[in-house]
């Protein structure tokens, strides 16, 4: 689905615990915890079209999760929009003498190689998944809130 009118890029984040709990997969109950993330990659799909500011965020919230880390898979349009806006940047650090003119170039030219022949990682064809959480962002009508001070309530 796509993201409803007054729902948050947070909300999302938020999402990813609600759909677990309704599952079963996540208890907030301390005792006897259930956290089907702790200590597992997160690999998000179907967000394609987020900002890559938008997917360090949601990545980042990640570690709410007690999750070892998370991939989102983009669409190249907005990997490529970033590493353009970061070239842009580097080149205007090296007019200002910033840092080693050398290391900023070797990242310039490695940003423009990938962006010349993009190429992105994907899930392995057959791969196989502790769970699957399915959330349809069109029934994301209302944002979620949590607890202060306990993401998974």
């Amino acid at each position: 689905g796509k993201m409803q009118p007054g729902i948050s890029l947070r909300d999302l984040v938020h999402a990813i615990p609600y759909y677990a709990i309704k599952r079963g997969l996540l208890t907030v109950e301390k005792k006897g915890k259930k956290n089907i993330f702790s200590g597992r990659i997160l690999e998000i799909e179907g967000l394609g079209h987020l900002k890559c500011e938008q997917a360090f965020e949601l990545s980042d919230a990640s570690a709410e999760r007690s999750a070892a880390g998370c991939s989102i898979k983009l669409d190249k349009e907005p990997i490529v929009e970033y590493l353009k806006s970061n070239v842009v940047m580097l080149k205007w650090m090296i007019e200002q003498g910033y840092g080693d003119k050398r290391t900023l170039e070797r990242r310039i030219a490695s940003m423009e190689e990938w962006m010349a022949k993009p190429v992105l990682l994907e899930a392995d064809k057959g791969a196989e998944y502790k769970e699957v959480i399915e959330i349809d962002m069109n029934d994301i009508k209302e944002p979620i809130v949590c607890a202060p001070n306990d993401p998974d309530d």
